[in-house]
């Protein structure tokens, strides 16, 4: 039994690895529990697991005969040392290059049979406002604002809740409501997007951001 186990685990290790990799590059988990998690490990496994073994083979680690009683305890810890760097590998690529490069592809196929595009990253929340960019928000609720002020960040896609923060200093307030009312032209004037969240009745405006801030 305890042989299937370590199989097992050997299957899903570089899953798991990939995805952390991912992970950690901003490409977060979805929310359709353990099963779908393991069956996303697996499938990086699928391909990861084919490139240790012709890696393995072409660096002299892997045994021309595979069977367990010719195995060496440094040709084990290799390999598994070898798929951990290949996984980190996979999972650096594929969120940082690969996977806009395949979704490009579907979604020219999707638009050339009429069906509209796929998304399949983070939340539209991140796409928007999650960038590196200084981005001036007012949060709204039944028409009322209830908060301004910069981005300063949100919390995971996997998370029940979308939680985001915002540096709500006075001063920003006075700013945008000075320029509201203005007669001259001033970016706080024109909006650059607003997010509707369904869920919890928020609107989030983005206005244009003043050049005079980023001095």
């Amino acid at each position: 039994m305890m042989d299937k186990y370590v199989f097992l685990i050997f299957l899903l290790a570089p899953g798991f690895i990939a995805c952390s990799t991912t992970y950690m590059l901003h490409d977060f988990p979805d929310k359709h529990g353990e099963l779908s998690l393991v069956m996303r490990y697996f499938t990086y496994s699928f391909f990861i697991l084919p490139m240790v073994l012709v890696a393995g083979g072409l660096l002299g680690i892997v045994p021309a005969d595979m069977s367990g009683a010719k195995w060496t305890t440094w040709q084990a810890v290799a390999l598994f040392i070898l798929a951990a760097v290949l996984s980190t590998g996979t999972g650096a690529v594929w969120v940082m290059w690969m996977r806009g490069k395949v979704l490009g592809a579907a979604n020219r196929f999707n638009m050339s049979q009429g069906r509209n595009p796929v998304f399949v990253q983070a939340r539209l929340f991140d796409r928007l406002f999650d960038d590196g960019r200084d981005h001036f928000l007012v949060i709204e609720k039944d028409g009322q604002i209830i908060s301004m002020g910069m981005f300063a960040g949100a919390g995971a896609p996997d998370n029940s809740k979308t939680e985001i923060a915002l540096y709500d200093y006075p001063e920003y307030r006075r700013w945008f409501e000075y320029a509201r009312e203005s007669k001259e032209d001033h970016p706080l004037k024109h909006t650059r997007t607003v997010y509707h969240c369904i869920e919890d009745g928020l609107t989030i405006r983005e206005y244009e951001f003043p050049p005079e801030w980023t001095a």
